[in-house]
C-alpha cells in the first residue's frame, strides 16, 4: 500500500505494507466493531453482520485488486485548498 500525499507546503509518499493492514487480527477486530456498531444502531436501520470469516475473505479479495487496479488509485481525495490524497494498493 502507498500513500500519496501532495499539497503547496508539503509533498511525501508513505509506503506500508499489505499484510500490515489487512491480515487475520484486524480481521477480528473488524469483525468484532461491525458487530458492536450493529447492536449499538439497533433497528435505525438494516445493517449486515459480517463475520471473522467473511472479512477474511473481504481482506483477501482487496489484497488481489491490486492486480486489477492496473496503477489507479483505490482512494482519490482532493481538498479545497489544492492538496491532494492518493491510496494506492
Amino acid at each position: 500500500m502507498k500513500i500519496r500525499v501532495r499539497s503547496e507546503e508539503h509533498r511525501f509518499t508513505l509506503p506500508l505494507p499489505n499484510c500490515l493492514f489487512m491480515n487475520s487480527a484486524t480481521a477480528a477486530i473488524c469483525a468484532w466493531a461491525m458487530k458492536k456498531y450493529a447492536r449499538e444502531i439497533g433497528s435505525e436501520m438494516h445493517m449486515p453482520e459480517l463475520s471473522y470469516h467473511d472479512m477474511k475473505q473481504l481482506f483477501k479479495a482487496i489484497r488481489k485488486c491490486r492486480r486489477y487496479m492496473n496503477g489507479e488509485p483505490l482512494v482519490y481525495a482532493h481538498s479545497k485548498d489544492e492538496g491532494t490524497l492518493e491510496v494506492y494498493l
